[in-house]
């Protein structure tokens, strides 16, 4: 049985699609720090936890969102769908070691896979924000153009940004999708051959299959093991 939970409100549960949904949430008492990328343990059942990464930075406490693969059916999916605003949930504090590092990237290149976009996008805002103007680009794969969203704020982003880009790669288009067709493993190895290796730091985020590809691939051109960084969802 965990301890010391944290309460929450629910101020929001936007279904934005038929796959993935928004969570946002209010502290309620006691609060809690975190660093980007970081994950909570939510209580979704007597004595049954499960992990979701926070989809906002520090800055946004005490409100706080995760975003939500409602389509396993799961008991952490049944239950997070359909919460209700003005309920209350209860987590842990954060914890997890896929946060930004220090390690002199002037560039950085994100490869996330569904809802592995939840703790990249915080650390995209936490990257454009800061003193340093990195190149920072996103590949974002989905299955289904049906699933694509964030579309505003990543395209709101690139518009006030030159030193940011992003594509978002469909592995099953629809007929008459113009964007890419591929997998994220491709887009992240042709990017980083575009980049200065020693200058450059890869985070990944979502399947076990595509952080396996995208680190063997980046083994077979010598790019530096200890600048990848991964969190594997399944």
């Amino acid at each position: 049985m965990m301890t010391n939970l944290y309460q929450s409100k629910v101020l929001e549960n936007k279904q934005v699609n038929q796959k993935f949904h928004q969570l946002k949430f209010k502290l309620q008492g006691d609060t809690f720090a975190f660093q980007t990328g970081q994950f909570v343990v939510l209580k979704v059942g007597e004595d049954l936890y499960r992990d979701y990464s926070l989809a906002s930075t520090p800055q946004a406490l005490p409100q706080w969102e995760i975003v939500v693969d409602v389509t396993p059916g799961g008991p952490g999916t049944t239950y997070l769908k359909q919460l209700k605003p003005g309920e209350t949930v209860e987590t842990t504090s954060p914890r997890g070691v896929f946060t930004l590092q220090e390690d002199g990237a002037e560039t950085v290149i994100l490869g996330a896979t569904g809802c592995g976009i939840s703790p990249l996008k915080p650390m995209i805002e936490e990257l454009l924000s800061g003193s340093e103007k990195k190149k920072v680009c996103l590949f974002w794969g989905l299955r289904y153009g049906s699933e694509i969203f964030l579309e505003d704020i990543l395209g709101k982003w690139q518009k006030d940004y030159p030193n940011f880009d992003f594509k978002i790669v469909l592995s099953k288009p629809e007929a008459g999708w113009e964007g890419e067709s591929s997998h994220v493993t491709e887009c992240v190895i042709e990017m980083v051959g575009k980049s200065s290796k020693d200058k450059t730091s890869v985070y990944l985020c979502g399947s076990s299959e595509m952080v396996y590809d995208v680190r063997e691939s980046l083994a077979k051109i010598d790019f530096p093991h200890d600048k990848i960084y991964f969190e594997r969802y399944f």
